[in-house]
């Protein structure tokens, strides 16, 4: 017996997706990973914010790429839309534009 009245409970079945239940109260723990994607909380697109801050700062997409630290295509596709970034530049995203 493990002292719960014969129930055998797994830690697993205390985790839900981004969140962790605490076993004997309501509390519920939210954490954003900081490795998060850049527009996970935002209503507009990652092609969007891109677009915009850059326009914004009036850069052209070769300064913005060299910026981020990617060739020229790959800014477009994703200014496009057309893919994503990897996680690995996801900090290096959100931080440039939070600045702004």
């Amino acid at each position: 017996m493990d002292g719960s009245g014969g129930k055998k409970i797994s830690q697993d079945s205390n985790w839900r997706k981004g969140s962790f239940l605490h076993p004997f109260c309501h509390l519920v723990i939210r954490a954003v990973r900081v490795d998060s994607p850049p527009c996970q909380n935002s209503t507009q697109s990652l092609a969007e914010l891109l677009t915009k801050y850059r326009l914004k700062l009036s850069l052209s997409k070769t300064t913005l790429a060299a910026k981020l630290g990617v060739s020229l295509g790959t800014l477009k596709n994703w200014e496009r839309g057309w893919t994503q970034p990897n996680r690995r530049f996801w900090l290096s995203i959100r931080l440039l534009t939070a600045k702004h």
